[in-house]
């Protein structure tokens, strides 16, 4: 049996680095704009997204585009292209060229994961191929289950699963995805049988858990709260270290018998390394000044969404730490791809 003794450890240092995310110094959640060179887009520019239509980062996405657009003279085209826990997207903005034009809404803590998680089978360097514009939201994930599970509490999830000596099936994004993480976890902590099931995304994870085809999965609030409140999935618990007033009746993990479990996603945009550094520049200003338009960030709020910024200097050497902290925790706490 896997010793969870590693993941206990971890969470000691830096507010549980495993499970929440990415989670930045405090001196860079009330970062500044960077200052901005002269750099005008010449043609539309293209957002490429890592994960399918319907989930977190696809939202954010939509939300961004339109005014960045407006911003930057120049449409924002989104392009969906999941799979892989978020590899193949990032593969497309990694050999997307010097012209400015493309760059990434990736989940960065999952692209930390990869770095060690796939190693050389990823078709990408996971630090030099990319440079790093912002960090964007902090999202908690929820444990939600079928609508029609007998479990209405994390403590029954959990004996059912011990009285039937079935495993659970628990879904995510893909492999090396804070979501897989997430659930990992639990199955050490819970000393219970579970299997990962990969998706190439979370929505359509989430499609087989209300189709009863998969048992559980832990997903960000904002792909997850239409459900819940549809009635077409139960909300079991929470990630985050206090309940959220938009899902204020959903136990934390900690209120739910697992002390100290936080579990969410930083998502962030990446460009590829080649991008020009005006561009970067610019295209961090004009973001970190949409962020804090009050009528976005209270959408994003409302959506369970903590707004993370910072400048690209320090942006990449906080994911550059990240993926070093990443290796060595999956190497401690036993962790393989798949």
């Amino acid at each position: 049996m896997t010793d969870d003794r590693p993941l206990a450890n971890a969470r000691a240092r830096r507010r549980s680095l495993l499970l929440a995310g990415l989670l930045l110094p405090a001196a860079l959640l009330v970062g500044h704009p960077a200052q901005a060179e002269e750099w005008h887009p010449s043609k539309p520019l293209r957002m490429v997204v890592t994960f399918p239509p319907g989930g977190t980062a696809d939202l954010l996405a939509r939300l961004l585009a339109p005014p960045l657009g407006e911003a930057l003279g120049q449409s924002v085209v989104v392009e969906n292209r999941p799979g892989g826990g978020g590899v193949i997207g990032s593969d497309v903005v990694a050999r997307s060229g010097s012209d400015g034009l493309t760059f990434g809404l990736v989940a960065a803590g999952s692209h930390a994961l990869n770095a060690t998680l796939m190693g050389k089978n990823l078709p990408y360097d996971p630090v030099k191929d990319f440079q790093w514009i912002t960090p964007l939201v902090f999202t908690p994930f929820v444990l939600v289950v079928n609508a029609t599970n007998p479990a209405h509490t994390v403590a029954e999830l959990v004996a059912n699963a011990k009285a039937a000596k079935v495993p659970l099936n628990f879904g995510s994004p893909g492999v090396g995805t804070m979501n897989q993480i997430a659930g990992e976890t639990m199955r050490l902590q819970a000393k219970i049988p579970m299997t990962h099931v990969a998706y190439k995304g979370g929505a359509p994870a989430m499609n087989d858990i209300m189709g009863g085809q998969l048992d559980m999965m832990f997903n960000p609030v904002a792909s997850v709260q239409p459900f819940v409140k549809a009635g077409r999935m139960h909300a079991l618990a929470i990630g985050s270290k206090k309940r959220l007033p938009e899902m204020a009746d959903v136990p934390t993990m900690a209120e739910a018998g697992f002390p100290g479990f936080e579990a969410g996603e930083t998502f962030a945009l990446v460009a590829p390394s080649t991008m020009p550094a005006a561009a970067v520049q610019r295209l961090n200003a004009e973001v970190v000044k949409l962020l804090r338009r009050p009528e976005l960030a209270d959408k994003l709020k409302a959506q369970g969404m903590e707004i993370t910024v910072a400048s690209p200097a320090a942006f990449n050497a906080t994911m550059v730490g990240q993926i070093k902290d990443y290796a060595e925790l999956v190497r401690r706490a036993g962790i393989k791809a798949e």
